[in-house]
């Protein structure tokens, strides 16, 4: 049987992919992105590395769904982060989610963290963690981003 306060995070991950998917997601890279679509988020994505603000914000509400910040939690995420919350009404609660269910530093570590969980609830009860099956391993998404940018 699963501990209460392991089963309390699943149920909040489950959530918080939940929400993730019915809006649109502000990424800083390629890497990213793929992080998320490999964790088996479905929500369309935007690029924002490279480009500049005002114009990514133009693009993202144009689409008209709700915007959801996830950029890194180094200094240059947090800097984009508040640049974007203020050219545009962007949920930053999502992110902050992630970071404390997590313990994310980065986008990219999305997918290995969820296979951490997994562990862990495997060790519990022996049931799969990822909604759409079993996460890759840290090795295994490396391996598919090389694929798909070759």
């Amino acid at each position: 049987m699963l501990s209460d306060k392991l089963l309390r995070k699943k149920k909040e991950i489950d959530k918080v992919f939940h929400a993730l998917d019915s809006t649109l997601v502000l990424v800083e890279g390629k890497r990213d992105r793929a992080a998320l679509r490999d964790a088996g988020v479905t929500a369309p994505v935007v690029l924002c590395g490279g480009r500049k603000a005002e114009r990514v914000a133009e693009e993202a509400q144009s689409l008209g769904l709700p915007a959801t910040l996830l950029f890194d939690w180094d200094d240059e995420g947090e800097r984009k982060t508040g640049e974007y919350s203020e050219l545009m009404k962007a949920d930053v609660r999502l992110r902050k989610k992630m970071k404390r269910l997590l313990g994310l530093r980065t986008v990219e570590e999305l997918g290995f963290r969820l296979s951490e969980l997994e562990k862990k609830v495997n060790e519990n009860n022996g049931k799969n963690l990822h909604r759409h099956g079993k996460v890759p391993g840290e090795g295994e998404l490396r391996d598919r981003r090389h694929r798909r940018e070759a």
